[in-house]
């Protein structure tokens, strides 16, 4: 009953929504605290992919409430001796989105993260996990978009996004974090495809 109940709440939301949209890229960060540490003593956290699904919902006549779900990764070789230090990072962008024309326009607002923190030590063609944990983390994010068409109805999309998450809880067993802090800042490009899921005013 209550994944039904969740599955007609996101289609009310989707009908009474503007526009939605895909979009995948790369990126670059800007800084990342890991850097500093001797887990990444061998070579530094510095691109990362980025994938993203977004709605839109009308705020006032050129004002939008966008609500972003996404998936970020990165990883960066251990040692020369193998091994793989990976974090996937899961974020809901939320921004206050001005656009006056088809879906161009700029947003700034806050992000929430979940970030799966690992180190991967190989054994021949087998691997051990020899390290996890779990982080929550708050920050700020902003975008500038670009849109070409439409084409058939469908948008191609050019985003350009920046984001900045401080880790504010951390979760792992048998770990002290005491003195552990973890935060980045990114910056990437992306292509996508939108689509209008109301008519727009001549």
């Amino acid at each position: 009953m209550k994944k039904f109940a969740l599955i007609i709440l996101l289609f009310w939301n989707l009908i009474q929504s503007q526009s939605i949209s895909i979009s995948g890229g790369q990126g670059q960060f800007v800084n990342h605290s890991e850097n500093n540490n001797p887990v990444t003593a061998y070579q530094n956290f510095e691109s990362v992919s980025e994938w993203s699904a977004g709605i839109e919902y009308p705020f006032n006549q050129a004002k939008f409430i966008q609500l972003n779900i996404g998936g970020i990764a990165s990883s960066i070789p251990f040692s020369e001796d193998g091994g793989i230090v990976c974090e996937k990072t899961y974020p809901l962008d939320i921004r206050l989105f001005n656009s006056k024309s088809k879906m161009t326009g700029y947003g700034l607002g806050p992000t929430f993260t979940i970030t799966n923190h690992s180190l991967l030590i190989f054994e021949n063609t087998d691997f051990e996990i020899s390290d996890i944990f779990n982080s929550v983390g708050v920050g700020i994010n902003g975008l500038a978009r670009v849109s070409f068409g439409p084409f058939y109805k469908i948008y191609l999309l050019m985003d350009i996004k920046a984001r900045y998450v401080k880790a504010i809880n951390f979760n792992g067993e048998n770990r002290d974090f005491s003195n552990y802090f973890h935060d980045y800042g990114h910056v990437s490009i992306s292509l996508g495809l939108g689509k209008k899921l109301t008519k727009e005013k001549p």
